[in-house]
């Protein structure tokens, strides 16, 4: 499984593979002696038959930052301290 999971790494990373033609690919798959069945879901661009031959799922993860606050330092008005509970 590791070879597919390189072979989709070098894909993903390189436009020429990444756009290449149904034959290419064919040719860039069976050099890289990838399983037949798992050729045929790639060049079908079946992704659930895909997940279901590599058991495995697409993961996606997103890193968001977060809000930050703003600690007002002086006098205090009721707004302020409003403001300032939320953060906490």
């Amino acid at each position: 499984m590791s070879n597919i999971i390189d072979l989709l790494e070098k894909i993903g990373q390189d436009a020429r593979l990444r756009h290449a033609s149904s034959d290419d690919m064919d040719q860039v798959l069976t050099r890289a002696e990838i399983d037949p069945e798992v050729q045929a879901a790639i060049l079908a661009k079946d992704q659930s038959r895909l997940e279901d031959l590599l058991a495995a799922s697409n993961v996606c993860l997103a890193l968001i930052p977060s809000i930050e606050c703003l600690m007002l330092i002086g006098t205090n008005t009721d707004e302020d301290d409003r403001d300032q509970r939320q953060c906490a």
